[in-house]
């Protein structure tokens, strides 16, 4: 048997080498190597192999998403990640990505490559048990599935491969008058459309489609049946064979047409009641709605016929539930358990209720029904039927006196009606509690009686205008029965009262009001206090305008007084980076209920146009008794750089974590592995002094690894100062003449800038050919400064200008351009290279304004 085929995927080839020999050691597998994931991914493509292995931490792309990208092709080959990387999310992540296995890099090679390929035979044999069992399910519902009476088996031309004995009973055939012929039924005219149409609408996603269908039997008869049909398709999804399946219904139909000409006797006698009306069977559908239950329910006698599950009920309670006509088929303990609110009532076997619990058109509603049972010919009940009137009119027009009655008494306002002369006509208890007197007491009384003088003297202008206009709104004080003064804001109306003219008023105790305009207006002072000694800066803007702002505000945005920011718009002083989430947030407290939108940081402008970091909070606000919007933010500036500088120490301790952990751990066991194969071999001198080379140059790869770490982590900790570019532009670079162009230009930049020419230089004379000259110019430009350094070598090619500057690219440490580049990013510098290959490397060194600077000035 031959060997089951595995592809290894890393981006270490020393892994790639040792892997392939400790698996094939045994001969049942047979490994192929890739040294990144979308050469593997290729390979893969090909459909060539058994089971995959691969890294975890790869350049392009990473381990799982390898894994993702394989099963979203459909692809469920056998998956194991073998990696470096042992943090718990990275495990789940590939597990829930459909690997099959994880296993952990490090420890004793031997046993580390022999659980691997222990995982590897495992995999294999699971994915063939689940596939040999698909397919035998597959198998199984082919000839079970949908089992019933009559069965056939057809080709898409109509030929029959496999009929049952009970389908050439059926239709008085034998089978060899069916078996390889295309044998149709006989069907009324125009039916046999409909069976095709079924058959050309399955598909792989939806294989299965039902219809019930009429036959002309051989003695001339019509039988129905219900036929079950199945499409079954090949792996591509097209049809190479219909399944069906069938039953004889014709006695079911029969039944169901005598059934609806009954039913729609009922219902034409049921159209002509006029209450609204309507029938159930013994099951509970519809089977009579008459055009008065039409018109109350808005509801179409087309859209309820033959409904069942209390279909009916959601025109009245907005559910499915139990109603009137569901307790004529209910035993008399249920009815008596019910009771309907009790208010049910029998009379013989009728049975009749009122409730208010319906709701009619979106509305409460009071029905009357009565139900009666349904007999047959037979005499046995074969449904029901409930007439129903609305009495929601009556009963309303009764209440709403009651309520009118009990509102006005029970008021919290006092309500009083006085003719136009001052006699009170009607009082409320509220209005003789106010004013302390008894009922005939107040009767007594005219209103002029109440008023205090100064309002005595407003009476006839306030009537004139009462007069002109039919109601009016005023403040007005009277006396109490015991001295003191009563303040009211009231509202009159002209209204009729036993048909006469007279004045209804509306008055509410306004001295609860007072008292809060006070306390508020007192409280104002001392916010508006607040604000103006605040340690925040705030701002008050109405329609974007700014109207109000503090001192500290004013300092913050540069102004030397209040009158160079108020009436200006308040987006003038947003950052342009920040002017949608504030408009948005502006738009949400106009237009939401929210008072409060939640704080952002933002980037404001100030007068000079200058930006700065500010952390913000918005809040609808009433200046001046107008609704406005405050603003109270503070300068995050210095927060904001504190924190660019710890994200920047993350990212370096990160790196240095992935060339520590992952990179040197792969040269590690790529180490002790090929001293273990030295170990092995030792009676062959060459195949020892073999091993002994590739172990000397994992050691030499761990040792510049470490050097590397080494200067990485000292990138930043000291402070940037101003160096002479003149100055990096006289280093020695053997026999290559060198020029410069740079007189008396400073840059702003880390100690380590020397390190970034020297590198530059370096990478002239190992990898630039026959290089004998290096030219480094400066050009100003209107917003930076461009460095240009340009040699004459062989130049780099087009694909590889990025990725020079990745680490770990190149032929010696793969640290240089890296750690150049790194170096310059401390201080907002930029570099990148712009040559063309064969014409010598040329690299773009851009330094932006304020960071570099002529003869000391910047």
């Amino acid at each position: 048997m031959s060997p089951d085929r595995i592809l290894y995927i890393d981006d270490e080839p020393a892994l790639l080498e040792i892997c392939k020999l400790f698996l094939e050691r045994e001969g049942d597998l047979s490994v192929d190597t890739a040294p990144s994931a979308m050469e593997g991914l290729a390979l893969i493509e090909s459909g060539t192999y058994d089971a995959v292995i691969s890294d975890y931490l790869m350049p392009e792309i990473d381990g799982i998403e390898l894994l993702k990208r394989i099963r979203a092709s459909g692809n469920t080959i056998p998956f194991i990640i073998f990696t470096g990387r042992g943090r718990e999310q990275v495990v789940i992540e590939a597990l829930n990505s459909g690997a099959d296995f994880y296993i952990q890099k490090g420890g004793d090679p031997r046993a580390q490559f022999t659980e691997l390929a222990n995982l590897v035979r495992q995999s294999l044999k699971r994915y063939r048990m689940e596939k040999a069992l698909i397919e035998s399910e597959q198998r199984y519902r082919d000839v079970v599935e949908d089992q019933t009476e009559l069965i056939s088996r057809f080709l898409p031309d109509g030929t029959h491969v496999f009929v049952n004995e009970a389908y050439c009973r059926y239709f008085g055939k034998k089978k060899e008058e069916i078996l390889g012929k295309k044998f149709t039924p006989e069907s009324p005219p125009g039916e046999l459309r409909e069976v095709r149409a079924l058959l050309d609408s399955l598909t792989p996603e939806h294989p299965v489609g039902m219809m019930n269908q009429r036959t002309i039997m051989p003695d001339g008869r019509i039988r129905w049946q219900r036929w079950i049909d199945r499409g079954i398709f090949d792996e591509k999804g097209t049809i190479i064979e219909f399944q069906s399946v069938g039953r004889d219904i014709t006695e079911t139909k029969e039944i169901e047409i005598a059934l609806r000409e009954s039913e729609k006797m009922l219902s034409d006698i049921i159209n002509f009641l006029p209450d609204p009306t309507f029938a159930i069977d013994r099951e509970g559908r519809v089977i009579a709605w008459n055009h008065a239950i039409e018109e109350m329910t808005g509801v179409a006698a087309a859209d309820m016929l033959g409904k069942g599950n209390h279909e009916y009920t959601i025109p009245f309670f907005g559910e499915r539930r139990k109603i009137l006509i569901d307790l004529i088929f209910a035993p008399e303990e249920e009815i008596l358990k019910l009771q309907y609110n009790n208010i049910i009532r029998r009379e013989g076997k009728l049975l009749i209720a009122d409730t208010s619990l319906p709701r009619l058109h979106g509305k409460q509603a009071i029905l009357w029904g009565k139900a009666a049972p349904l007999y047959n010919e037979n005499g046995e009940m074969f449904g029901a039927i409930e007439a129903i009137r609305d009495l929601t009119g009556r009963r309303e027009a009764e209440e709403k006196a009651d309520l009118l009655s009990s509102f006005i008494e029970t008021s919290p306002a006092a309500i009083t009606i006085h003719d136009t002369d001052g006699h009170f006509l009607y009082t409320n208890q509220k209005n003789l509690d106010l004013h302390g007197y008894t009922r005939d007491e107040f009767f007594a009384l005219n209103l002029h009686d109440l008023d205090v003088p100064e309002d005595t003297e407003l009476y006839e202008q306030r009537m004139r205008n009462l007069l002109e206009k039919g109601e009016a709104t005023f403040e007005v004080s009277h006396v109490r029965k015991d001295g003191t003064i009563l303040p009211l804001q009231v509202v009159v109306k002209r209204i009729r009262w036993n048909d006469r003219d007279v004045v209804m008023s509306i008055a509410t105790d306004s001295t609860e009001r007072k008292r809060s305009e006070e306390a508020l207006r007192e409280s104002e002072e001392r916010y508006r206090s607040l604000i103006e000694h605040s340690f925040d800066g705030v701002v008050i803007h109405r329609k974007g305008t700014v109207i109000f702002i503090n001192e500290t505000a004013m300092h913050m945005f540069g102004a030397g007084n209040r009158e160079e920011l108020i009436g200006k718009p308040v987006l003038d002083f947003v950052h342009p980076a920040s002017r949608k989430d504030v408009e948005e947030r502006i738009r949400n407290l106009h237009d939401t209920q929210e008072r409060t939108v939640p704080p952002l940081e933002e980037k404001f402008i100030r007068l000079d146009g200058t930006a700065f970091d500010v952390e913000v909070l918005g809040t609808k606000y009433s200046f001046e008794g107008k609704p406005a919007i405050e603003v109270l933010f503070r300068d995050i500036t210095e927060r904001k750089q504190a924190e660019k500088a710890l994200q920047e120490a993350n990212r370096q301790l990160n790196l240095l974590n992935s060339v520590t952990r992952h990179d040197m751990a792969n040269q590690l066991l790529a180490l002790t592995g090929f001293i273990e194969l030295a170990r092995e071999t030792e009676d062959d001198p060459i195949a020892v002094k073999n091993f002994l080379g590739k172990i000397h140059s994992a050691a030499e790869a761990v040792s510049r690894q470490i050097e590397f770490t080494k200067t990485y982590q000292n990138l930043g900790v000291e402070k940037p100062f101003w160096q002479s570019i003149e100055r990096y532009c006289t280093q020695t670079a053997g026999n290559i003449t060198v020029s410069c162009e740079c007189r008396g230009i400073e840059i702003y930049a880390d100690p380590m800038l020397e390190n970034v020419f020297a590198n530059l230089v370096d990478n002239s004379m190992r990898h630039g050919g026959h290089v004998t000259h290096i030219g480094i110019t400066c050009r100003d430009k209107p917003e930076e400064l461009l460095i240009v350094y340009e040699d004459d070598g062989t130049g780099i090619s087009d694909e590889n200008k990025e990725e020079i500057f990745k680490r770990g690219y190149g032929r010696n440490t793969g640290f240089g351009l890296f750690l150049a580049r790194e170096i310059l990013s401390l201080t907002g510098i930029a570099i990148r290279e712009t040559g063309k290959a064969g014409a010598g490397a040329r690299f773009e060194i851009t330094v932006p304004k304020g960071v570099y600077r002529y003869g000391g000035q910047s």
